[in-house]
């Protein structure tokens, strides 16, 4: 799960694993992965870091068509009548 501001995101133990990164990972340059005071990884991943689940994050413009219809269609079922979304920047 990606911050709209694109510089943070969050990643389950899954996605971790399919990115290839462990506690013992470094991040790229100009990037962090945090860890807890155990030195566990958290699942946040911030500025240049983030590519490295990025990448293994594969969709087509009809799965990314569909999802957004969903969240749309979820967001009116809640009475939201306006939403903004920052997913369909080039390579999401």
């Amino acid at each position: 799960m990606e911050r709209a501001c694109g510089h943070i995101l969050t990643a389950n133990s899954k996605a971790l694993s399919l990115a290839g990164i462990t506690k013992d990972t470094i991040a790229v340059a100009g990037g962090e992965i945090d860890h807890d005071r155990a030195g566990e990884l958290t699942g946040i991943l911030k500025e240049n870091a983030c590519a490295m689940v990025k990448k293994i994050i594969k969709k087509t413009p009809a799965q990314r068509q569909l999802a957004l219809r969903k969240a749309i269609y979820h967001a009116v079922s809640h009475g939201l009548t306006s939403v903004q979304t920052m997913d369909l920047r080039e390579g999401s």
